[in-house]
């Protein structure tokens, strides 16, 4: 498990107004993730949850509606020889 804490820092170059993890200049993201090894013989799978929850409705629905919340899941699996 982890934790990430994002949010925008002005820098002397900045002048697009937008921070390289694009949050916008007043907001804030955290971000916590899981992910687990599960082994088959060889075989490693890697499920991973995570969960964003900015300061303000940055994120977008599938309905095209704003959102503080959005959450993602990916499985990766690696074969060992």
């Amino acid at each position: 498990m982890r934790t990430a804490l994002f949010f925008y820092s002005k820098s002397k170059n900045d002048t697009n107004g937008m921070s390289f993890s694009g949050v916008n200049p007043g907001e804030s993201v955290s971000a916590l993730t899981l992910s687990a090894n599960l082994k088959a013989g060889g075989l490693t799978f890697i499920p991973e949850i995570r969960v964003d929850n900015g300061s303000s409705a940055q994120f977008i629905k599938n309905n095209l509606d704003p959102t503080k919340t959005a959450s993602q899941f990916s499985l990766a699996a690696v074969y060992a020889f």
